[in-house]
């Protein structure tokens, strides 16, 4: 998941600030040494102690923040610098001569001239993963209609300073723009079906809309690297009618009609037991929508891993937005459907999951306000595919590998080059998840590949970088080169190709090799490889083989 803005330090530039910047200023200008933008004095509500997460003592304080790469500005570090001593603790932005931050020099855009009733401002952004980003902007209409309101209202001069903290981090929600995007479609479609290689976070993105629909935050801000003209996204999240209820299943093999719509449920009674009708969770949080008046969510995992026709039954017809009730709850002539649920007795009374006995409208008509929101695997073949009728109700929504994201993950520069040569574990574990994404392309088509979650603990916080290697031998060992064996079981050249095997067992420390018995031939056998676990490996050349995978070309 991309990663949110928790904190913006902001430094409206005066006249002689910008002169100093461009060299210009007295000191500069004769020689006299680099020059330092002021901040100011730390304050319970300018804390710059806190935005940097460091604590100043009786001594001076250099603390050099890693500014995270910008377009095809590398990495770089600006250095704050805080003496107690001096100034009451002011503190500086160090060195804006000499080592001026190359975002924030003319050949990247910086004005060359200061208009003082627009002037730059510089800012410094603090992630809520504790990472640090750095942009400027013009204080004109144009320049700020680019950012979120937050920052528009306290740059135009609402607060009567030159300089501030912006905290994002009270009541934000993480939206991440895809779950945006989903959630609009819910609100425009009803429901919506996520689609796409395994791994690629279908579920966890469930997880986040649930999390987002439940909270009374606003969406979160993120920042994004590759953007330096409009670096920041925000999810545009539409209000749903309150109050939401929300429920969630997994359909398997054995999911019913009983189970999500309705069923027979047997209970004590003075003969014996007795047959009753009892609500499933679609029927469950339908009715509750109803007597509410709110909105209802049902999350679907795995949805074409059920006889999904079945499982839905004629409520199929009524998933329609146009088959349903209207907003205020009334039938709409000539459009809104109903269908008979047979299992419900003369008296329409069910028991619901909390127990109580309700009513139900039978003839049945499904409420406005339900929403579903279901997955699925594009790879799954051991399942039949969703029936044509019910796939069409559904808004679908592709969520493939996302290079960008798990290039976030790994702390590795976004927009991402993939390396010809990878040396670094975070190098390596992204270049060996494309190229086995490229030969499963080649081999399989789109709906084959793996998605990022595979090498994601790689990029886990806390990990050294020796236990970033071992995340990645295992995720290869025990995750990877299964799926990769299974799925190209008939195709053994292309497995040849993705493992890079040979007759004579390939190169120096290389576990893997074609099985022959024959120096003219090669038998074709099941599995095709011999190989070696890495595991029995020593780490050095556990290391040597996966980046020797990861590369794009043999030399």
């Amino acid at each position: 998941m991309p990663d949110p803005v928790s904190k913006v330090l902001w430094r409206k530039l005066t006249q002689t600030d910008f002169n100093d910047m461009r060299g210009q200023g007295a000191v500069a200008a004769t020689g006299g040494g680099a020059r330092h933008i002021p901040l100011g004095v730390s304050s319970p509500t300018f804390d710059i102690e806190t935005f940097l997460g460091v604590t100043v003592g009786n001594s001076t304080l250099r603390f050099p923040a890693t500014i995270e790469s910008a377009g095809n500005i590398p990495s770089v570090r600006l250095e704050f610098v805080c003496n107690p001593q001096r100034r009451g603790g002011e503190w500086t932005i160090a060195d804006q001569v000499a080592n001026r931050y190359p975002l924030w020099t003319e050949q990247n855009g910086f004005p060359t001239s200061y208009d003082p009733s627009t002037p730059p401002i510089i800012y410094v952004v603090r992630t809520s993963g504790g990472k640090f980003h750095a942009r400027f902007t013009n204080s004109d209409s144009a320049s700020l209609d680019r950012f979120p309101d937050a920052f528009k209202q306290v740059w135009t001069g609402t607060t009567g300073s030159n300089k501030g903290i912006i905290d994002l981090s009270a009541n934000a929600v993480d939206v991440t723009p895809l779950a945006g995007r989903v959630i609009r479609a819910l609100q425009q479609h009803g429901s919506v079906l996520l689609y796409g290689p395994p791994g690629t976070g279908k579920t966890l993105l469930m997880q986040e809309i649930e999390q987002v629909l439940r909270s009374n935050g606003s969406p979160g801000v993120f920042v994004d690297p590759s953007d330096i003209v409009q670096p920041f996204r925000q999810a545009i999240i539409p209000s749903f009618q309150k109050p939401i209820t929300t429920g969630w299943v997994t359909f398997h093999q054995t999911t019913s009609y009983e189970d999500f719509i309705v069923g027979l449920r047997p209970k004590p009674a003075n003969n014996g037991v007795e047959l009753e009708p009892r609500a499933g969770l679609l029927l469950a949080l339908a009715e509750e929508a109803r007597s509410t008046g709110g909105s209802a969510f049902i999350f679907i995992d795995e949805i074409n891993r059920a006889n999904v026709s079945k499982v839905f039954g004629e409520l199929v017809t009524l998933i329609e937005r146009d088959k349903r009730l209207g907003p205020n709850g009334q039938p709409i002539l000539g459009r809104t459907a109903s269908v008979n649920l047979p299992m419900l007795d003369r008296t329409n009374n069910t028991r619901f999951p909390d127990g109580t006995f309700k009513s139900v409208q039978n003839p049945y008509s499904m409420p406005y306000r339900v929403y579903l929101i279901a997955s699925m695997n594009s790879l799954d073949r051991s399942v039949m595919p969703l029936d044509t009728a019910l796939a069409r109700r559904f808004f679908r929504i592709e969520v493939p590998v996302n290079y960008g994201e798990l290039a976030h993950q790994l702390g590795l520069p976004v927009p991402l080059q993939i390396p010809d040569i990878p040396n670094s574990v975070e190098e390596v574990a992204i270049s060996l998840l494309y190229r086995v994404n490229e030969v499963l392309l080649a081999a399989l088509g789109d709906d084959f590949q793996l998605g990022q979650s595979y090498v994601w603990n790689v990029g886990k916080p806390g990990l050294d970088d020796n236990g970033r290697w071992a995340e990645l031998v295992a995720s290869w060992e025990n995750g990877i080169l299964p799926q990769v064996v299974e799925l190209l079981r008939a195709n053994p050249n292309y497995l040849d190709k993705l493992l890079r095997a040979s007759n004579n067992g390939g190169i120096l420390h290389y576990p893997y090799s074609r099985v022959v018995t024959d120096a003219s031939r090669e038998l074709e056998v099941d599995p095709p490889i011999r190989r070696n676990s890495l595991f029995s490996l020593s780490y050095d050349d556990q290391k040597g083989v996966l980046r020797f995978l990861a590369r794009k070309t043999l030399p």
